[in-house]
């Protein structure tokens, strides 16, 4: 008689979820923020400026930081205003905070992009000022820095515009001397 074949399938699953507790003693954690807003001084007027602010937790508990990013000019004129997309950071650590930008398919949902200042053409200083608001009341996390904008690019392109004028007559000017030699020679 032919041996039987017996197959056996074994099969495990695991359900696991990360649980966050946050133990106070009056329900009102102790939050304190860190914001490092990394910019360059000077910026060339037609430069965009890609932001990737990092926010630390030195809180005793995890928190969700209400982040902000203005943006103005010399004239204390709004030129962006964006909010941060609100992720839980834990006691402790850190994260780079992103801007919210609403989805094509469903606009109440909220997808992270990277904070982008790009004006058409910006020229004198602007003034970033990131900050994370206190749910509670207090006062908020501020920092500020300033860049300044001035016109590299037009000004090399003038530059370079001028340069090639130059060579040019100079080129020219030489063969039309060159030319009335040889006519007065003759």
């Amino acid at each position: 008689s032919p041996p039987e074949t017996r197959s056996q399938t074994l099969t495990k699953g695991a359900v696991a979820a990360h649980i966050l507790l946050r133990v106070t003693s009056d329900n009102q954690p102790q939050q304190a923020w860190k914001i490092q807003l990394k910019l360059p001084k000077v910026i060339d007027s037609l430069q965009k400026i890609s932001l990737s602010p990092v926010v630390t937790n030195l809180g005793n508990s995890y928190g969700t930081p209400q982040f902000s990013l203005l943006v103005t000019d010399w004239r204390k004129q709004v030129i962006l205003d964006q909010t941060g997309l609100p992720e839980r950071i834990l006691a402790g650590g850190q994260r780079r905070v992103l801007a919210q930008q609403p989805q094509k398919e469903d606009p109440r949902s909220l997808t992270g992009v990277p904070f982008v200042f790009a004006p058409k053409f910006a020229l004198g200083s602007y003034t970033f000022r990131a900050s994370i608001a206190d749910p509670n009341g207090g006062n908020p996390e501020v920092v500020e820095e300033t860049v300044i904008a001035l016109p590299f690019s037009l000004i090399g392109l003038v530059f370079g515009i001028w340069l090639i004028r130059w060579i040019i007559k100079k080129i020219t000017s030489g063969r039309d001397r060159q030319l009335q030699t040889t006519d007065l020679s003759e």
